[in-house]
């Protein structure tokens, strides 16, 4: 799902087809015009999206990613000094020197921010945007994999300015775990699962403080999709996935010993 780009040669199509949604004159409408004018489109739109996406978060801000040069990739992480999400998202667009070709989305349960340059032309720069769950000095001392366990998805927020329906993320294994049902069972809470493509069910049972943690919200306030996010995100284990698949709900509940069900 996009949310912004910076494609000045498919802005540029648009107004040379529609001229006269874009120029109040009856003058010759030179090309020099229409590029002049597609680059101020594009700029606007950026800042139309950063006043939709004037969300604070409460924590810190982190672009988290791989970034492509002439000479290979490496990684990279960046605490951001601004605090709403559409800040952030410029902010991250303008640490990028030089010409450079990008796009904002939402992909796979996550903000991500890709970029192609001069000396990346056909391998992006890959950015997750995050957010921050606990505090770091110095970054360089911490792997992506702890700062990507210590931060959480922002692309719930974003969504529902859009009206946006969250699309689900996978697992390292490459499958995506659609949760169908939560059951809150005393301090954990416990997620019904059936794997895209399967027929048996599955059970991911957490603490309740930890989803809470997660998505900083009560526990009544999670809903399936931001579940999809927690139980597809590998790192997050606490006491993890069953062991074996279940034909039907009524089995898991009777391995758990949940004999009344308060879903969530």
């Amino acid at each position: 799902m996009n949310i912004w780009n910076n494609d000045v040669v498919a802005m540029f199509a648009d107004i040379e087809k529609n001229k006269a949604d874009y120029f109040e004159t009856e003058d010759e409408i030179t090309d020099d015009m229409i590029w002049e004018r597609a680059y101020e489109e594009v700029e606007e739109l950026l800042n139309c999206e950063k006043s939709n996406l004037n969300i604070s978060l409460n924590g810190k801000a982190i672009a988290i990613g791989k970034i492509s040069r002439w000479n290979g990739t490496a990684s990279a992480h960046k605490i951001c000094e601004s605090n709403t999400i559409g800040e952030v998202i410029s902010e991250v667009i303008s640490s990028f020197e030089g010409e450079n070709s990008f796009s904002v989305d939402i992909s796979e349960g996550e903000l991500v921010i890709t970029q192609y340059g001069h000396d990346n032309p056909t391998s992006p720069s890959i950015i997750k945007v995050r957010e921050m769950t606990a505090d770091y000095d110095d970054l360089e001392s911490y792997s992506t994999e702890i700062l990507m366990e210590n931060s959480r998805s922002i692309a719930k927020q974003i969504c529902d300015v859009y009206g946006w329906e969250l699309d689900g993320v996978k697992n390292s294994s490459g499958i995506k775990n659609n949760v169908l049902l939560m059951i809150k069972n005393g301090s954990d809470v416990v997620f019904i699962i059936r794997a895209e493509g399967q027929e048996d069910y599955w059970y991911y049972q957490v603490e309740v403080a930890d989803v809470e943690k997660y998505f900083n919200v009560d526990i009544y306030s999670v809903t399936l999709e931001m579940a999809q996010i927690y139980c597809n995100d590998a790192k997050n284990e606490t006491y993890g996935f069953s062991g074996a698949g279940y034909e039907n709900i009524e089995d898991i509940l009777k391995e758990l010993n949940i004999s009344t069900v308060e879903t969530v």
